[in-house]
C-alpha cells in the first residue's frame, strides 16, 4: 500500500501519525522455518539483511506477513539513508559493510495463513502490537493518535523526514495510492531514474553528473542533472555500470531531455535518491544532491514528490 501526496491535517480524530522512516520498504514473509524479505519492487532482499530474516523468524506465529522499513541509525539515533547505503551498495573490504540495521514493522497483512488486509487499521495495529516487540532487530515504533503536531515538531528538531497520516478505518490495499495514507514531508527528497550521464573534462573524472528523470503521464520526463554528493568509490561504481547500460540506449525516449555530444544516454535501470531545494518552473531540480541507490524501487515508483 502506498501514500498519497495530498495535504493532510495534523489533528484528524482517530488518525494514526507515524514517523516517515528514511529507509527501504520491505515485506517480510515467515513460513515455518523459512523467512524471506522482499523489496517493494518484488526483488528478493533476504541475503542483504540475514539478521533481519532471523529476527522475523524468531517471532511467535508460524506464518506471518509484515510490512515495514529497514533502517540504519546515525550517531544520534536518527534514521540515516546514507548509513543504509553501506548495506544497499556495500564497498568491498570496508568494515561498514556490517552497518547495523533494524526492521521497523508498521503493518501486519497475514497471521497464521489468514489474511487481515480487509480488517481496519485500528485492529491490524492491535494485532501488530501482539506479534512484534517494542525493541530488537524486528520492532515497531509508537504512533500518535489524533494529533501529530508534537511528533512533527520532533522531526523538525532532529532533522527527520516527516510523518505518515493513516485513517484508522483503512483496509490494506496493495498498490493503492488513495487518501487513506498520506505523507507529511519536511525535507524535499525523491527517487529518480538515471537516464544518462554527462562527461567530465579531459584529465579529470570521466563522469561529471547523472541525468535524472521521473515517471509522469506514462513516460519518463527529464528532471536535471546531479553532480554532487558522490565519493570516489561511488563514482567509480557508476562509471562501470553506466558504461554497460549505455549499450543499446540510443533510442531511449525521455521528454524534455536535450541530446548533445557531452551527454550519454543509458538504459533506465538505476534508481537513486536525491535531495533538492525546489523544482524550477521548467520542471528541473534546483540544487540536487545524490543521497544513495534505491534497488528496492521500480521505474514507475519514481514520480516527482514521492
Amino acid at each position: 500500500m502506498l501514500c498519497d501526496r495530498a495535504a493532510v491535517s495534523l489533528t484528524l480524530p482517530g488518525h494514526f501519525y507515524e514517523l516517515k522512516l528514511d529507509g527501504v520498504r520491505i515485506l517480510a514473509e515467515k513460513d515455518g522455518d523459512t523467512t524471506e524479505l522482499f523489496y517493494r519492487s518484488g526483488r528478493r532482499a533476504t541475503d542483504s539483511y540475514p539478521e533481519i530474516a532471523r529476527a522475523v523468524s524468531a517471532l511467535a506465529p508460524a506464518r506471518l506477513l509484515l510490512d515495514g522499513e529497514i533502517i540504519a541509525f546515525d550517531d544520534r539515533g536518527i534514521p540515516s539513508f546514507e548509513r543504509l547505503q553501506h548495506r544497499i551498495a556495500p564497498k568491498p573490504g570496508n568494515a561498514t559493510n556490517l552497518e547495523p540495521v533494524a526492521f521497523v514493522a508498521f503493518d501486519v497483512l497475514s497471521v497464521c495463513g489468514v489474511s487481515v488486509m480487509a480488517v481496519p487499521l485500528t485492529k491490524r495495529r492491535q494485532l501488530l502490537e501482539r506479534v512484534v516487540p517494542e525493541s530488537g532487530l524486528c520492532t515497531r515504533f509508537p504512533v500518535a493518535i489524533g494529533d501529530g503536531n508534537a511528533l512533527l515538531q520532533m522531526c523538525k528538531e532532529r532533522g527527520m523526514e516527516g510523518l505518515v497520516a493513516k485513517s484508522p478505518t483503512s483496509t490494506y490495499a496493495p498498490g493503492d495510492r488513495g487518501p487513506a495514507w498520506a505523507k507529511i514531508k519536511i525535507t524535499r527528497a525523491a527517487d529518480f531514474v538515471v537516464v544518462g550521464f554527462t562527461k567530465g573534462e579531459v584529465g579529470k573524472r570521466r563522469l561529471r553528473a547523472l541525468c535524472l528523470a521521473s515517471w509522469e503521464d506514462g513516460q519518463l520526463r527529464y528532471r536535471g542533472d546531479v553532480g554532487s554528493g558522490f565519493d570516489d568509490a561511488e563514482l567509480s561504481a557508476f562509471e562501470g555500470a553506466l558504461k554497460e547500460l549505455a549499450a543499446g540506449a540510443g533510442d531511449a525516449k525521455v521528454a524534455g531531455l536535450d541530446r548533445d555530444r557531452n551527454r550519454v544516454l543509458v538504459r533506465p535501470e538505476i534508481i537513486v535518491r536525491v535531495e533538492y531545494q525546489s523544482v524550477l518552473s521548467e520542471g528541473v531540480l534546483r540544487f540536487p544532491v545524490f543521497k544513495g541507490l534505491r534497488p528496492d524501487l521500480a521505474i514507475t515508483d519514481c514520480a516527482l514528490g514521492e
